[in-house]
């Protein structure tokens, strides 16, 4: 009888590294429909909810929440998010809490508000910044990065 009332969500590889350092490999979940947009729910989206923790199935098959405010960094993979349109990249060295030096494209929005890296990152919403490197994303939070330096052009 449970099961009829079951949603059906994608499941995603990730791996969580928090502000002290530690690591957890595991799987979230996305919803199979988006709130703002067609098609299922991004990371980015999950991340950006109000809710105060992240649900994780860890590789040993536990299931836990993990407070976002203690979460410095998640790493996915391409292939788990859609493609960005009308984005800027800007190579940048990060250095954050929990995880050190990360050098890698961030990813900007080409909105006409946001021109320079720090337009963007103190006038945006969003608390979690994408920065591609490679085949891989990680997720940053904002309020774990202790220095960015970008390249010049």
């Amino acid at each position: 009888m449970k099961d009829r009332y079951k949603i059906e969500k994608q499941e995603i590889n990730v791996v969580l590294t928090l502000i002290d350092g530690s690591t957890s490999e595991g799987s979230v979940f996305l919803a199979p429909h988006s709130k703002i947009h067609g098609g299922r729910q991004t990371l980015e989206e999950l991340l950006e909810e109000t809710s105060y923790f992240l649900p994780l199935n860890d590789s040993g098959g536990e299931f836990f929440l993990v407070g976002k405010a203690n979460l410095a960094a998640i790493l996915s993979g391409k292939s788990d998010e859609r493609e960005l349109q009308f984005v800027k990249r800007v190579p940048a060295r990060f250095n954050v809490a929990g995880l050190g030096a990360l050098e890698g494209d961030l990813i900007m929005p080409e909105v006409h508000d946001f021109f320079r890296v720090s337009d963007y990152i103190n006038g945006s919403d969003c608390e979690w910044l994408r920065v591609e490197r490679g085949p891989q994303i990680y997720w940053i939070n904002k309020k774990a990065i202790m220095e960015i330096r970008v390249e010049s052009s």
